[in-house]
């Protein structure tokens, strides 16, 4: 603790103003006096108590569900039901099956997955030996071992690595989908920890801040005993999820364990996803919710009306005893005969299709990563259609639209502009740095800045003294890389001097302190010993917070340089301004005992350390500015939609260049309630919005874009439009019929349909098909769709789904149910008599115009569909002939199988009937003809 913070008994840290702030206290190589989080992490969505009460209420949290589940109570009403009491209930029960198994297989691999994670296993100090101890118990506190490509088992401070300098390498991809790697470097006073018995008798505590999911903070201090307090910043943590490269081994000290890891504090529970589709159907799920119950009353009103008309000439048929039924038990019948409008097999198709879909996803090799071995991941089926509607791009920029491969091009010193050539000889700043050139000063300081002032890693190679640069960024490296292509070449570091090749002069330079670059400060300092034993501070940074930094007195190149940085900036280069100050040893000794203070803090560290810096960072004279290509990905992955125009560039220099850059820290602040309407307004006003360094939970990363958007976004968005439609229409077509009988039957409620045949029709006659166009229907080849972009125009405008095509589908099939049911009324309107004496009455009309449904609805899937397949052709004239054996199993139930009995040799009747097989014809063409006509119209048109 500084003498800014007091500690207090409750274990909180009380700072002088007064703010108390948590933090953690772990002790190391001892038992913890508090009881922390333990290792084990789980990402399922169910447990096996919770599974039932849970998928039911997720379940009925869907207004469709809730309404069938209505209609099932209402069927269990005495006398309520014309359609029995099972003919809802069955069907439910079925569909939420199918949805509890499609859950319970993806949450079993989710379980799956935690218990491989959790049983990994990792080297803990126990006692003196190194034990292989299973992640789960790991605990905070511990020291472990993690060994070259294992993945970190909790979040951890290194303490030494076999690398030297005690570096290593680590890759987070899995936390921020960067797959460059970074470099963390324990602290110099923990680095001797090599062996065992160092690591064994090592006492001490590390006092940190609670867990939270800021990837790139931690505030922390080690107090070793006996031994001076040392600041423990994000340089030293090594992350869950993060995976050791290049590296050995390494030794870390437990902070962090389970859900109280970064990663885990990352990964919360996401919120429910829906699409436009969805939200779309679901409002016109309402408006015909709406318009059944408008229907209902009307029914049962018009039954009431129909009843007193026909009283005085009908009295012989009993219709006097039918005044005393209860208005309400009418418009309850009414309810459960016109329930089907809203089709009950809907969410169940949808959830297997887009199930399906996300598989198609995965499964394309096209969009596999071979280097490493990724293939594409769909992490959510729910917005598969999603992708076929996308306007607006959110894309991670580095990496993903660049290579982050950073080339050193040019740079600005004095007036001139310099590049690099085959050798550092060869170079005009080498030519005016030797021929004594009045800026030669200037040039000097600049290339000892570029040499110096960073935190890379240089290796020599063991064949041929080749260095490779490890850099935390690769602008660094490319800093660098440029020096050396001038002469200046850094290759020795150690924790405390850094050591140049200066054109062929060796040259030793003592870091004293390295103020870290910060999205806030944008800008990094060194403070630096020279060899002639002066100090100075050489920093590097944005050209905005340099120039405001600049001496009164050192005004000059100024403006030259301003222009240099506008030239590069226009060139798609990113640009830094180099400066340097000196400092007297008075003013460094007062300056360093503030910095260590704020260092050590453990409450506003961040603020402390910037004022900090903030009292040496000025009167700095100006040397010049570096300008760095970060290069842009291959023609596939630079090709987006036409509202993806970008500009890379640090600066926007025209008026007509409209993009926004912005960090993840910012984001975060934008994204917050007071400020998130005007950043929305500002991002639609934007070209490209183009956000850097943002965490998990702010960011996804699209691969594969063009393919992604363009094919699987399109295909599944023209698949879901044609299941929904579909399924509206299927129902329409069948069960309106009973609004046309009602009228025919003088609004009895009497059904015109064996009640089983009603509850089937759903769930086994009319299933396929939409699941056929759902799962394999194309409007192009993938081929064509990445050819011709403009095909991706339907999907993106929403042409396919709206509230017009919506309307036009359900009159269109209003128009249809009415052909089918008053055509075949009118060709047995005379009734048919059998040889046997027998007529057919309400049942045989019943059984014909089924048949006509389930045959035209299946031919009308067979004219929307695009591309057929053999199970295209299996779903639809599958469909037709289940319906026909069904009728002929199901007349022949009765006695043997006590169902049906009204059913009983209904298959002899129909199939006898000349007027049948005529109409089986006539009826579906007659149906289907206006369709058929305005396809061959449209493609004509086309054409």
């Amino acid at each position: 603790m500084t003498d800014e913070d007091v500690e207090t008994t409750s274990g909180l840290t009380e700072a002088v103003d007064g703010t108390i702030g948590e933090h953690r206290i772990i002790f190391v190589n001892r038992p913890q006096p508090t009881k922390y989080c333990n290792n084990h992490i789980s990402t399922a969505k169910y447990s096996t108590i919770s599974f039932i009460p849970s998928f039911l209420f997720e379940q009925f949290r869907r207004y469709s569900n809730c309404f069938f589940l209505f209609i099932a109570l209402l069927q269990q009403i005495p006398d309520v039901s014309p359609t029995g009491r099972y003919t809802t209930l069955v069907p439910l029960i079925f569909i939420l099956s199918v949805s509890a198994i499609k859950e319970i297989v993806e949450d079993f691999r989710r379980h799956r997955a935690d218990d491989e994670i959790n049983h990994s296993k990792v080297e803990v100090l126990r006692d003196g030996h190194w034990l292989w101890v299973q992640w789960i118990n790991v605990v905070v506190g511990d020291i472990v071992k993690v060994h070259n490509n294992n993945f970190f088992p909790a979040d951890l401070i290194i303490l030494s690595s076999s690398e030297p300098q005690a570096i290593c390498y680590i890759e987070t991809a899995n936390l921020d989908g960067e797959t460059n790697l970074k470099i963390r470097q324990a602290l110099p006073e923990t680095a001797r920890f090599l062996e065992i018995k160092d690591l064994s008798l090592f006492t001490g505590t590390v006092e940190c801040e609670q867990p939270n999911r800021h990837l790139y903070e931690f505030t922390g201090i080690l107090k070793e005993t006996s031994k001076q307090t040392l600041s423990l910043g994000p340089d030293q943590v090594l992350l869950r999820g993060a995976m050791l490269r290049n590296t050995n081994w390494v030794f870390g000290i437990v902070i962090y364990t389970g859900h109280e890891t970064k990663l885990m504090k990352n990964s919360t529970s996401a919120p429910l996803k829906r699409s436009t589709v969805d939200k779309l159907t679901n409002t016109q799920i309402l408006m015909l919710f709406f318009i059944l119950i408008v229907l209902c009353l009307l029914s049962a009103i018009f039954n009431e009306l129909w009843i007193k008309m026909h009283i005085p000439g009908d009295w012989y048929i009993g219709i006097d005893d039918l005044i005393s039924v209860n208005f309400g038990y009418n418009l309850l019948t009414f309810i459960i005969l016109y329930n089907n409008l809203i089709p009950i097999s809907l969410q169940v198709s949808l959830e297997v299709v887009r199930f399906a879909q996300a598989n198609f996803i995965n499964m394309d090799t096209d969009m596999y990563h071979e280097e490493s071995d990724t293939p594409a991941v769909a992490r959510t089926s729910n917005l598969n259609e999603e992708l076929g509607q996308v306007k607006y791009i959110f894309s991670d920029k580095t990496g993903t639209l660049t290579r982050n491969v950073m080339d050193f091009k040019k740079c600005s010193i004095a007036e001139n502009i310099y590049t690099l050539a085959e050798t550092p000889q060869e170079t005009q700043l080498v030519k005016d740095l030797h021929s004594g050139h009045p800026a030669s000063h200037h040039i000097r300081e600049f290339l000892v800045l570029l040499s110096v002032c960073h935190t890379v890693i240089p290796e020599k190679s063991h064949i041929n003294d080749e260095i490779q640069y490890h850099a935390a960024s690769p602008d660094e490296q490319a800093l660098v890389r440029g020096a050396c292509g001038f002469g200046y070449i850094f290759d020795t570091r150690t924790p405390q001097h850094v050591e140049i090749n200066a054109l062929g002069t060796r040259e030793r330079y003592e870091i004293l302190n390295v103020l870290e670059f910060t999205s806030t400060r944008k800008r990094m300092s060194v403070i630096a010993r020279v060899p002639g034993g002066q100090i100075k501070l050489y920093c590097k940074g944005a050209d905005t917070v340099i120039y405001e930094r600049l001496s009164p007195d050192c005004q000059e190149y100024r403006d030259i340089t301003l222009r240099h940085l506008e030239e590069f900036a226009t060139e798609g280069l990113r640009t830094l301004c180099c400066a340097v100050t000196d400092i007297s040893e008075e003013a460094y000794e007062e300056w360093k005992e503030t910095f260590y203070k704020a260092s050590t803090s453990l409450q506003y560290r961040e603020r402390k350390l910037e004022d900090a810096a903030n009292l040496i960072e000025n009167n700095l004279t100006l040397l010049g500015a570096t300008a760095i290509e970060d290069k842009l990905q291959d023609q596939n992955t630079r090709e987006t939609i036409a509202r993806h125009s970008s500009d890379f560039g640090d600066q926007l220099r025209k008026p007509n260049e409209v993009a926004l850059v912005i960090d993840g820290k910012t984001l975060k602040y934008a994204l917050s309630c007071d400020t998130r309407r005007e950043f929305l307004d500002l991002c639609i006003s934007c070209n490209v919005v183009i956000c850097c360094r943002v965490s998990p939970i702010q960011k996804a990363e699209f691969r594969f874009l063009l393919k992604l958007l363009f094919v699987h976004g399109s295909w599944n968005y023209n698949r879901m439009c044609k299941l929904i439609l579909y399924s509206f229409y299927k129902n329409i077509c069948l069960y309106v019929i009973e609004l046309w009988f009602a009228i025919y039957s003088g609004w009895s409620g009497q059904i015109l349909f064996e009640r089983w045949t009603i509850g089937l029709y759903n769930v086994l006659f009319t299933a396929a098909p939409p699941l056929a166009m759902g799962l394999f229907d194309k409007v192009c080849s993938a081929d064509t769709m990445l050819k011709y972009p403009a095909l991706y125009k339907p999907s993106q405008n929403a042409d396919l789904f709206n509230v017009r095509v919506f309307w036009v589908w359900i009159l269109n099939a209003l128009v249809h149910s009415v052909i089918l049911f008053w055509l075949p009324l009118m060709a047995l309107h005379k009734d048919i008599i059998w040889g046997s004496g027998r007529e057919g009455g309400y049942l045989l009309l019943g059984n014909i115009v089924y048949s006509y449904v389930v045959a035209t609805v299946c031919l009308k899937a067979g004219l929307i569909t695009n591309a057929w397949t053999w199970l295209t052709h299996l779903a639809i004239w599958g469909s037709i002939a289940m319906w026909f054996l069904f009728l002929v199993m199901y007349s022949n139930f009765w006695p043997t199988i006590p169902l049906g009995a009204v059913m009983t040799g209904m298959d002899r009747m129909v199939y006898s009937s000349p007027v049948f097989w005529l109409g089986l014809i006539l009826i579906p063409f007659t149906t289907l003809i206006a369709d058929v006509s305005y396809k061959v119209y449209v493609k004509l048109l086309l054409s």
